[in-house]
């Protein structure tokens, strides 16, 4: 193949995959990582150079998120403070941890789970719930905070169904509404938990930045745009977005595994 066509071909399929994820992801609260990621890995990377190049690419995702929700002021001081407080060394520790050992065992326990996990909130009343949060007791507080760990572990050793499970904490024990749960994942999850695996792996292994420019842009049009559907969607369309997304998530967490 001419190499010109094949440079278009390749930066044409890393566009649409990135695009695609990252759409799904601002709608549903997270599952782009089983998009891009898998897709960097088929397309001849390294899965550590993999891991650190889509972890670059969901900046963006987290960066437009941010764009489109600060200018509704969702962030309550407190949540901020769990997500950054609980979540900081789960991430470091998980990126940390990937680069030691196989992960295709988590990946089977993660991919039960994440279906398990869609299962149940199709099924559950909360996940349509759009009253104002009641005051979240210690004991609530701190119970989220340990799963937030868990889950910036997840985000940095596996990449993903991160922003699923931290979804899936902010309503059940953080009692949020789905749409601000949304936020918050795309926000934290995308953005700051993947920032610090970026720079985790980057020291650890290597970044595929020939690739980085296309992936930035689809990463970050997806990610706005996404933003602008959630606030358009009927909380029950987001519901089923979001129950589907993880139980494919799931399935394809096992296939890979």
């Amino acid at each position: 193949m001419d190499p010109l066509l094949h440079e278009i071909l390749t930066q044409t399929i890393l566009f649409a995959g990135a695009f695609c994820g990252t759409l799904m992801a601002a709608v549903s609260g997270g599952g782009a990582g089983f998009i891009l990621l898998p897709l960097l890995i088929l397309m001849g990377l390294p899965f550590l150079t993999a891991l650190g190049t889509h972890k670059i690419g969901m900046l963006m995702l987290g960066v437009s998120s941010l764009m489109k929700h600060h200018q509704q002021g969702l962030m309550q001081r407190r949540i901020v403070l769990l997500l950054v407080g609980f979540g900081t060394p789960g991430c470091l520790l998980g990126t940390y941890t990937i680069s030691l050992v196989d992960s295709s065992v988590a990946e089977r326990i993660l991919g039960c789970i994440t279906i398990a996990m869609a299962v149940y909130s199709l099924f559950s009343k909360k996940f349509n719930a759009t009253a104002p949060a009641p005051e979240i007791s210690l004991k609530r507080y701190l119970a989220g905070g340990l799963a937030m760990f868990l889950v910036a572990f997840s985000s940095g050793s596996l990449s993903s169904g991160a922003g699923l499970f931290a979804t899936l904490v902010m309503i059940v024990i953080l009692r949020l509404d789905l749409k601000s749960a949304i936020s918050y994942s795309m926000v934290f999850v995308a953005s700051y938990y993947n920032l610090l695996g970026a720079l985790m792996v980057g020291a650890l292994g290597s970044i595929h930045w020939q690739w980085l420019p296309t992936i930035l842009i689809a990463c970050f049009s997806g990610g706005y745009l996404g933003a602008m559907l959630l606030d358009r969607l009927p909380v029950k369309v987001v519901k089923l977005i979001f129950c589907s997304v993880a139980a494919l998530s799931g399935i394809l967490l096992l296939y890979a595994a």
